[in-house]
C-alpha cells in the first residue's frame, strides 16, 4: 500500500545509493545486484558489515545517463544498456525524470507498459565528467476496502486505513509539477473528492494543514485538543 512510510524509504534507499556512487569505487554494477540498495535480481547478493540487511520488497534504484541509457536497475538486470523509451514504454517519462533531475530532484510519478504506477525519489549525480539521474521507487497500489471499518474503533483496519489515506495524501501532493497541479490536490482532499471520497475511505479523512494547524482551504479544520 502507499503509506506514508513507504516515501520515507524511497528517500532512504536513494541516499544510500547517491552516497555509495560518489565514493571513489562506486558502480553501477555493483549497486544494481546489491540487496543493500534493493536488488531483486536473481543474483542479487547479500551485503556485509555496514552494507548488511535488505530493504523490503520492491524499493529499489534505476539510473539512467542524461542521453537516456540505463546504467542500474535493481528491478530487471536486462533494462541495463536499454534506453530509457524503451523500459517505460514512453520518451516523455525520461524528459520528465531529466526535468526533475535538473530542477533539484523531486519527486515523480510514472507508469510502465503493464499499467503499472510507482512513485520515484529523483536524484541528478554528476562523476568524472558524467552526468546521470538516479530513481529510488516503489509501485503504487491502492487499498483493499474492509467491510464496516471505522475510524470511531481501534482496530487493526482502522490503522491500516488512517496510515493509507495519509500516504495517498502524501504520495499526491509531492508528485504535484506545478502550484496548479498543488491546488487541486488540496482541495480535493479537503473536499473529499476524487480518490478521496466519501466512497473510497467512509468516514476517514485527511486534512491539509498549516504549521499552526490551519486548513489550507476553506473547509472545516478538526476540532484539534488542546495539550
Amino acid at each position: 500500500e502507499t503509506f506514508s512510510c513507504a516515501m520515507q524509504t524511497v528517500d532512504r534507499v536513494a541516499a544510500h545509493a547517491t552516497a555509495e556512487y560518489l565514493t571513489a569505487s562506486g558502480n553501477w554494477t555493483e549497486i544494481s545486484k546489491s540487496k543493500w540498495f534493493g536488488s531483486m535480481h536473481e543474483n542479487a547478493e547479500d551485503g556485509d558489515g555496514e552494507y548488511a540487511g535488505t530493504w523490503p520488497s520492491n524499493f529499489t534504484v534505476m539510473a539512467f545517463t542524461f542521453d537516456g541509457l540505463c546504467v542500474a536497475d535493481g528491478r530487471s538486470a536486462s533494462n541495463i544498456g536499454l534506453d530509457a523509451t524503451t523500459i517505460f514504454g514512453f520518451s516523455e517519462t525520461h524528459e520528465r525524470f531529466k526535468l526533475a533531475a535538473n530542477s533539484a530532484g523531486g519527486w515523480l510519478q510514472y507508469e510502465l507498459p503493464d499499467g503499472s504506477r510507482h512513485l520515484a525519489k529523483v536524484v541528478k549525480l554528476a562523476k568524472k565528467g558524467l552526468f546521470y539521474y538516479l530513481a529510488s521507487s516503489f509501485q503504487r497500489s491502492e487499498i483493499s476496502p474492509v467491510q464496516e471499518c471505522s475510524s470511531e474503533f481501534s482496530e487493526p483496519c482502522s490503522e491500516q486505513y488512517a496510515q493509507a489515506i495519509v500516504g495517498e495524501a502524501m504520495a499526491d501532493l509531492l508528485v504535484a509539477e506545478d502550484s496548479a497541479s498543488l491546488a487541486a490536490v488540496v482541495e480535493s482532499i479537503s473536499a473529499r473528492n476524487g480518490s478521496f471520497s466519501t466512497e473510497v475511505w467512509g468516514d476517514f479523512r485527511a486534512y491539509v494543514m498549516t504549521p499552526e494547524l490551519e486548513c489550507e482551504t476553506s473547509t472545516a479544520c478538526p476540532d484539534w485538543p488542546s495539550y
